[in-house]
């Protein structure tokens, strides 16, 4: 049986990979704090344009595979949670991890033992490290999974990728590897910071 996967953020990145696992038969849970969006997306209605996932979100939310959630309505996790919120640049230029850090301290509060934590907003490296032993202090288990998506091809980024990057070990690995049991693609597995460092790596050739 496949396990339910939460998503926190709707955002460019939260919404496409969301979407595109409930398209691959997971069941998803879409959580964000801004109740427009998720009022709109309750619709079936895309808050931005990109090709073919309004049609890919109906069907998820046709199917019984999709929702959409406000994070106050959330009250536990289980199962899979991936965290895909936004890291802007601060002045400094530096990434601002408010967002990553209140996502993380909500899973340690309310997530069941057990449960993957994905993470697939863009960090420092290094900073998977430190969240990953505080997640394990909790009986949770990390994994960071950087994403490679184009705006204006992200759906077909997704199931046509070039590779899927996985950093971590042990069973939460396993767990996450099964989530693209469907996509045609080598898996990379590597160490959390490398994982992170492929992710700065493919940026900076763009």
């Amino acid at each position: 049986m496949r396990e339910q996967v939460t998503v926190f953020g709707a955002g460019y990145v939260g919404l496409v990979s969301g979407v595109c696992l409930a398209e691959g038969g997971w069941t998803v849970r879409l959580v964000d704090v801004d109740e427009a969006k998720i009022a709109t997306l309750r619709q079936g209605r895309c808050p931005f344009y990109e090709p073919g996932l309004d049609e890919l979100m109906r069907a998820g939310l046709d199917s019984g595979r999709l929702e959409f959630s406000l994070l106050g309505e959330v009250t536990s996790v289980d199962g899979i949670a991936l965290v895909a919120v936004g890291t802007p640049a601060t002045a400094t230029g530096a990434a601002d991890m408010r967002f990553v850090r209140s996502v993380i301290d909500f899973l340690v509060a309310t997530a069941a033992e057990g449960t993957a934590v994905i993470m697939k907003s863009t960090v420092p490296p290094g900073t998977g490290a430190v969240l990953a032993a505080r997640l394990e202090e909790a009986g949770l288990g990390y994994v960071s999974n950087p994403e490679f998506l184009r705006e204006g091809s992200a759906v077909h980024d997704w199931f046509e990728t070039d590779r899927v990057v996985l950093g971590g070990s042990g069973p939460a690995l396993k767990r996450v590897r099964a989530l693209y049991d469907t996509i045609d693609a080598p898996i990379v597995e590597c160490d959390v910071t490398s994982a992170e460092m492929i992710k700065y790596a493919s940026n900076a050739f763009l």
